[in-house]
């Protein structure tokens, strides 16, 4: 599978996103799933979306999102055969998003 790192400006930090895939066939729509829910919860997006293939720094993309999530890492990477999408909103005040944007 290959993994790619997704990011999108709005309003005060970025909707990043941990895409795993055996197809880049699903590269926008998993963006356009990422805008739409943003949008829903209030974000309002930039035109500018970085969409970055990641080699061995999809290790750190993961280390990033479990600290996030209080160190929890998803169980839903393990058995992900086709497909794995997991996004979040970071302001650009955290220390981690700088981690992030500097993959890009």
């Amino acid at each position: 599978m290959e993994h790619y790192l997704i990011s999108i400006p709005v309003n005060g930090g970025y909707i990043h996103g941990y895409l795993m895939t055996d197809t880049d066939l699903v590269l926008d729509p998993a963006v356009e799933r990422m805008i739409a829910e943003a949008e829903k919860q209030g974000f309002k997006c930039q035109p500018i979306i970085l969409v970055t293939k990641l080699d061995d720094q999809w290790k750190l993309v993961r280390s990033v999102i479990s600290r996030q999530a209080g160190g929890e890492p998803s169980h839903k990477w393990q058995t992900a055969k086709h497909f794995h999408l997991t996004a979040f909103a970071m302001p650009s005040s955290e220390p981690d998003t700088e981690l992030l944007m500097e993959l890009h």
